[in-house]
């Protein structure tokens, strides 16, 4: 192949940009054209499309074990109220998105009713600044049992026309007086909320079943923990109103704190109300037996213990104290075992000397609570509601055994003691038989005094 041939070659293969170019300018109109309904159609969309808006907030799902518990919350800590369990971060979600907690914040934040204003091509939602409102004249929430709307034009500063959802029936009524609604049970009032009123305005009012506002927000919040290991959880919730989406997620979080502040202050009020019940009682008893004394004394004309029976009786004082102990712990036992048969939260670390017992209090409050956050979210044949249950009753009659094993055991070491009593007493017979009857009655008067003062300090603590 010559040279004049690459030559030809290379004069074919060359592109005329200009020819190309002029090509596609002949049809400018149309680029054009397409370029400015393009730029219009993306007005129109931004214009009137609704934009969403994510709003999101974290909650700190405290691990007790891990973190321990705050200074306000230290006296309680002897009582095994607060501190000494882990909270599982997938049951706190279900909590999180319980029906029970959602219902609270709807019915707080009137989320079952929505109202919208027309516009010139669309209809935007109202939240804040509301003009007018809905409001139930007994003060109770607005319920419908099936999705109403009501639509009310503004006629005047002190007048407003209701139009049925057809359109083809009205009826004038003046604001902020009571007006029946078909639609809804109950006497309603349309209040107005700000002195000047835009006149030929229309405000629909949506109202929605609380059931299906709960299955929609429940849908629309995402509850997750920010790691694997994280015991932070991330709420998020997308909304056309930001505002509205922030109150809904700070509400859900004050309603499970309330929540759990709930569960934690029936465990306290439990053993408060033990120990008031014992206190009580203790306090009868303390009362007759100083009631015996003073009679005894009149009676006797006894004024105080001779010297001879106050140095002999020093070589008891470590076998009363060692009886005190015990009867005051098989006293709290028997008392225990009463309020076992009451299916509720038991009072924890009440000083037993028995580390099985109070340990599995600790596991029988756990399962109890445990119980009441599933039988919020869970049916009655879910498998782990009724395992918990299975293992309460299972824990509850292992629990029994070991009140009654350890009953019969502090009974035998009290009936050993009395005897090394009996036999410290056989050393002060010459001691007068009154002065005897005197002693017995002291005894039975510091063992209840000092059950008395445990109780009154447990009380202080509570």
């Amino acid at each position: 192949m010559n040279k004049d041939q690459y030559s030809q070659i290379e004069n074919n293969d060359t592109i005329n940009i200009r020819a190309e170019i002029e090509k596609y300018l002949i049809h400018w109109k149309w680029f054009a054209l397409g370029t400015v309904f393009a730029l219009f159609s993306a007005f129109i969309y931004l214009r009137y499309s609704t934009p969403q808006y994510t709003a999101s907030t974290t909650i700190l799902i405290k691990n007790d074990k891990k973190g321990g518990i705050s200074d306000e919350l230290a006296a309680f800590e002897d009582l095994g109220i607060v501190g000494g369990s882990s909270k599982n971060i997938d049951n706190e979600i279900e909590i999180l998105k319980s029906r029970k907690l959602m219902r609270h914040v709807i019915q707080k934040l009137n989320l079952n009713i929505v109202y919208t204003t027309e516009g010139t091509i669309k209809e935007s939602e109202v939240y804040k600044n509301i003009p007018i409102s809905l409001i139930s004249i007994d003060s109770t929430s607005i319920i419908s049992e099936k999705d109403t709307l009501i639509t009310l034009e503004i006629l005047s500063n002190e007048k407003y026309r209701l139009i049925s959802s057809d359109e083809t029936v009205s009826s004038e009524n003046n604001f902020n007086q009571s007006t029946q609604i078909n639609t809804i049970k109950g006497i309603k009032v349309i209040k107005k909320t700000t002195e000047s009123l835009n006149i030929g305005r229309k405000f629909k009012i949506y109202i929605r079943p609380i059931d299906k506002t709960i299955d929609e927000y429940l849908e629309a919040i995402s509850i997750a923990p920010t790691g694997k290991k994280s015991s932070v959880l991330k709420l998020s919730l997308k909304s056309a109103i930001t505002e509205k989406a922030e109150e809904i997620l700070d509400e859900l979080i004050t309603q499970y704190n309330l929540d759990a502040i709930n569960d934690k202050k029936e465990v306290s009020i439990k053993t408060n109300d033990f120990i008031s019940k014992r206190l009580q009682s203790v306090a009868n008893e303390l009362n007759k037996i100083d009631r015996n004394v003073e009679e005894f004394k009149n009676t006797n004309k006894i004024t105080d213990i001779q010297s001879e029976a106050q140095l002999t009786l020093q070589t008891n004082t470590e076998n009363r104290k060692r009886l005190l102990e015990i009867t005051t712990e098989l006293s709290l036992v028997k008392a225990l075992k009463d309020e076992l048969s009451n299916n509720d939260y038991l009072p924890a670390n009440l000083g037993l000397t028995d580390s099985n017992i109070s340990a599995s209090i600790n596991q029988y409050n756990e399962l109890i609570a445990r119980l009441k956050s599933l039988e919020k979210t869970a049916g009655e044949k879910n498998i782990v509601l009724v395992e918990v249950k299975e293992n309460i009753i299972n824990l509850k009659n292992s629990l029994t055994r070991s009140i009654e094993n350890n009953t019969t055991s502090l009974q035998l070491k009290i009936n050993t003691l009395q005897k090394e009593a009996g036999r410290f007493s056989s050393k002060i017979s010459s001691i007068p038989s009154k002065e005897r009857q005197l002693l017995d009655i002291a005894r039975q008067q510091e063992i209840i005094a000092g059950l008395y003062t445990y109780l009154l300090k447990k009380k202080e603590e509570t």
